[in-house]
């Protein structure tokens, strides 16, 4: 239904409750993703990714990191996280 502002002011008020909510970070990255801002979207992306050193809970970020920077034309750094993604 692309209520993208809605979805972040959810997300955004889960996020102020808990800054380290992974799954939240995710969520608004997609959504931003969805909405083709690709910018906001690697900044939602990169802040989950930093917050766990744990790479099953990485994984779910690696995909929409290589598909954000390819449309944001960094294509050497979306290779290395669709590699990452795949092996």
């Amino acid at each position: 239904r692309r209520q993208y502002k809605e979805a972040h002011q959810l997300l955004d008020e889960a996020i102020r409750k808990d800054e380290n909510f992974l799954e939240a970070w995710h969520r608004k990255g997609i959504t931003y993703l969805m909405a083709r801002d690709f910018v906001n979207a690697r900044t939602s992306f990169e802040k989950g990714h930093s917050l766990t050193n744990d790479p099953k809970k990485q994984k779910m970020f690696w995909y929409e990191l290589g598909e954000t920077l390819f449309n944001l034309g960094e294509y050497e750094q979306a290779d290395d996280f669709l590699t990452k993604y795949i092996a």
